[in-house]
């Protein structure tokens, strides 16, 4: 061979081998419309390929149906967890409904990440951080199935502290499906070494898998949350290999039968294959102590607090003036039935009301001594739960179309008669007070108007108003802020001046 002929042989190897790096970059930053052969005509094939060919031309049509033996070759224990547990994994998409010009909402997606269907009417587990933002105002949430089918998501309740949730599947047309519910296992019984599978929606990439090893258990973690003043601690977690990255929080964690053994949840940063998971024991015991516990429900707030009893559930604790005291509920009363469905414990109360929304009327049956009543209970909305509890009332902001005189009045009061009409202020009408509260002891009244608060301007001393603009929501937040201080009220009563006095938040 001519040392030309031998340049030249090197030279088409180094193009070869460029090619095909090229063609997995291309595969990666290319759209499938640019991928295009790069020869327009069929190369000649290289003769071991004619060689094969005439070998097939001879026996007949070269077959690519598997055989029997080859399938089941294929289906390794990694492949029949996954068919197992994959329809139990599901796909959150969190954001927010904005409305168009035309009135019509579009959903804005902020975040991605996964889900675990633990129960077939179609209860998901996933992780707090995931959906921490749902007491937002225009929170939405969409949940994905392995099918492709799509229904919005509702969260029933969390916990911070360990950083799981409790979703609602909600069927479009309102009536009941069944979804398939993942089986459980038992992560007290793991090994270090065994094989384990993760299934979730990295980086949006929907029901990825990726495999691994138990690396290790009994971790312990302490996460601060991006705008959380408290850190979470987290004790016990499991430790695996297997890829967990941004999007597969919430997801399966399985052991090699397909059982879900941990909700995956962290991975360490500036590090490769280091991934964590809550344990499953851990999960099943938060799941019924905590998030299906009809106290934890964010939606609503009942206003009363039940126990375990030998004949179903007795109520504890009723707040004076709430929900349930105002339905007829007392202190020792049973609850047998909810919806005419019978109560054996505190998990069956829990049920029967999580699918509820503040302002549903719900029909209990209830035993006081050994007389049955019938009654019904309408929950408040947590925001108006959390200003009766901080302030001992509650509150409705004045809308300009209905009370346009009103709000002219309550405006002039507090800018003056010379400031431009209309500006930004939203009075909150007081419309029920708590016997006894924080707001009657100031001497508020119903129909009294809270216009707004003063507040002391940290750098120069001076005391100054701040108007309410931003309805319940807005108030709520200034009531946790002073939790445990006073805060002093502007208020307008009509046809009196403008008033002022320290409610003292609990």
């Amino acid at each position: 061979m001519t040392k030309k002929a031998s340049k030249m042989i090197r030279t088409r190897s180094l193009l070869v081998a460029s090619f095909l790096v090229g063609a997995v970059a291309g595969a990666v930053l290319l759209p499938r419309a640019s991928l295009k052969p790069a020869l327009a005509s069929k190369p000649a094939p290289s003769p071991l390929l004619r060689s094969e060919t005439a070998k097939t031309q001879q026996r007949g049509r070269m077959s690519t149906e598997r055989t029997g033996p080859e399938i089941n070759t294929r289906v390794t224990p990694v492949v029949r967890a996954v068919q197992v547990a994959g329809p139990s994994v599901v796909n959150i998409q969190v954001g927010e409904l904005r409305q168009l010009r035309d009135g019509k909402p579009v959903f804005v997606k902020r975040g991605e990440a996964s889900g675990v269907i633990v129960e077939e009417e179609g209860l998901v587990i996933s992780n707090w951080h995931v959906v921490r933002d749902h007491v937002r105002p225009n929170f939405y949430c969409r949940i994905s199935l392995r099918n492709g089918e799509v229904y919005e998501g509702r969260v029933l309740s969390s916990s911070h502290e360990n950083d799981l949730a409790l979703l609602v599947i909600e069927p479009k047309d309102g009536k009941e499906r069944r979804f398939p519910p993942i089986q459980l296992g038992n992560s007290d019984q793991l090994m270090v070494g065994e094989t384990v599978v993760a299934i979730g929606n990295p980086h949006g990439q929907v029901n990825t898998v990726t495999a691994g090893v138990l690396s290790a258990t009994h971790r312990s973690l302490r996460i601060h949350p991006r705008g959380e003043p408290e850190p979470i601690v987290f004790e016990g977690l499991l430790q695996t290999d297997a890829a967990i990255n941004p999007g597969n929080s919430g997801g399966a964690l399985l052991d090699i039968t397909g059982r879900l053994i941990g909700i995956n949840t962290l991975t360490q940063k500036a590090s490769e294959n280091i991934g964590f998971a809550i344990p499953v024991n851990r999960v099943k015991e938060v799941f019924q102590s905590n998030l299906l516990r009809y106290d934890s429900i964010d939606r609503f707030w009942t206003g009363l607090r039940v126990e375990e009893h030998s004949k179903g559930v007795r109520i504890a604790n009723v707040t004076q003036g709430g929900p349930a005291w105002r339905a007829g509920l007392r202190h020792g009363d049973r609850i047998t039935s909810i919806g005419g469905k019978a109560l054996a414990g505190l998990q069956d109360f829990g049920r029967a009301l999580i699918r509820r929304e503040a302002g549903d009327k719900i029909p209990l049956e209830i035993l006081r001594g050994q007389t049955k009543h019938q009654l019904t209970l309408v929950p408040w909305g947590r925001t108006n739960s959390r200003i009766y509890m901080r302030a001992g009332m509650l509150v409705e902001a004045l809308r300009t179309n209905r009370n346009k005189a009103l709000l002219k009045s309550a405006h002039e009061t507090f800018y003056g008669r010379n400031h431009y009409w209309p500006a930004l202020l939203t009075p909150l009408r007081v419309t029920m007070l708590q016997r006894g509260g924080p707001a009657e002891q100031l001497g508020l009244q119903e129909g009294d108007l809270i216009l707004g608060v003063k507040q002391r301007h940290s750098w120069t001393g001076f005391e100054g108003r701040k108007p309410l603009t931003g309805g319940e929501s807005e108030f709520v937040e200034i009531l946790d802020l002073y939790r445990g201080q006073s805060l002093p009220l502007l208020v307008y009563r009509p046809g009196k001046p403008l008033q002022s006095g320290p409610l003292d938040v609990r």
